[in-house]
């Protein structure tokens, strides 16, 4: 396991956020998987074969593959729904220092959709946790 550094970029509505956290980047059967803490939910970003698994908490997750219909399923409390989601581009580039994700998708509800833009960094910054 080594210590990283995330920074996850969205755009969607014209609007820009940035969220950074530190974590842990772990490579395992065939995988990377990154896990970090966003507002105390812990978080966990799988990326293997050219898509990319998102779960936080149980509360929110989600698969990514460029050109594919998944959904994103929601818990908030006791209730449990799902989003249908596209993906338009899942771009995933791995190195010695960490790996970078473009990804952009469409969120599908009833009354329209929303879409979003990311650029996800991991930087890699020490051999061991």
């Amino acid at each position: 396991m080594k210590l990283c550094d995330t920074e996850i970029v969205t755009f969607t509505e014209g609007r820009r956020s940035v969220f950074r956290a530190r974590g842990t980047f772990l490579e395992e059967n065939g995988a990377c998987v990154v896990r970090y803490t966003e507002d105390g939910d812990a978080v966990t970003l799988t990326v293997r074969d050219g898509s990319l698994k998102m779960e936080r908490s149980g509360r929110l997750s989600a698969l990514f593959r460029t050109g594919e219909r998944s959904e994103l399923a929601v818990l908030a409390q006791e209730m449990r729904g799902c989003v249908p989601l596209e993906t338009e581009l899942c771009r995933i580039r791995t190195d010695k220092n960490g790996l970078s994700i473009h990804l952009r998708y469409r969120l599908q509800y009833s009354a329209g959709e929303q879409k979003f833009s990311l650029k996800i960094a991991v930087g890699i910054i020490s051999e061991e946790g």
